[in-house]
């Protein structure tokens, strides 16, 4: 359905495109002329932006990282692109399932960016990778483009910390000081 939307959208670009020549051709004028380099230089932004690959796009995050459940941490994710590797998006949209951020860019070209995310795990265990999705689009917004990118982590998940265990640490403060010194 999306492709299909799509090529329609394409079509209608492409007629209106072809309505402007046509009359730039029939009807030389100043303002004919005009209005058809104003609308090649749209159709060339727009052609611009399907360039690059939304796959020359990688993702880093700190390796090590501990967390209770039900506890949202801060989690620096940098996103930039592969080495040599042509890149210009005019409207990029970044999100997780994972995270509950959205980040969205205006004429990405492959810059470093520095994402501040939070992530609130749910569930303990032991996470090795993260999924980043990313959507792509026009300037107007017609034509779009996706893609879920993964990296790998190694992030523990650990049990939620006890409501009375703070409760217990204000009675035991040197037995909990020295069980937490054995942990450091």
């Amino acid at each position: 359905m999306k492709y299909l939307q799509q090529t329609w959208r394409t079509l209608a670009f492409l007629c209106i495109y072809v309505l402007f020549a046509s009359y730039t051709f029939a009807f030389p004028s100043e303002t004919g002329w005009t209005l058809l380099i104003f609308v090649t230089l749209v159709a060339l932004v727009e052609l611009f932006s399907f360039i690059g690959r939304l796959q020359n796009l990688e993702f880093s995050a700190p390796y090590d990282l501990s967390v209770h459940v039900d506890t949202p941490v801060s989690v620096e994710v940098m996103m930039n692109k592969r080495p040599k590797r042509i890149l210009w998006i005019t409207g990029c949209k970044v999100s997780s399932p994972y995270f509950l951020e959205e980040f969205t860019y205006v004429f990405y070209h492959g810059q470093k960016k520095s994402l501040q995310m939070t992530w609130q795990p749910y569930t303990r265990g032991i996470v090795q990778k993260q999924m980043m999705h990313i959507t792509a689009s026009d300037l107007f917004g017609w034509f779009k483009k996706e893609s879920t990118h993964t990296f790998t982590v190694d992030w523990q998940v650990l049990p939620a910390i006890h409501p009375l265990g703070k409760v217990a640490g204000r009675f035991f403060p040197k037995a909990v000081d020295a069980q937490s010194a054995k942990f450091r």
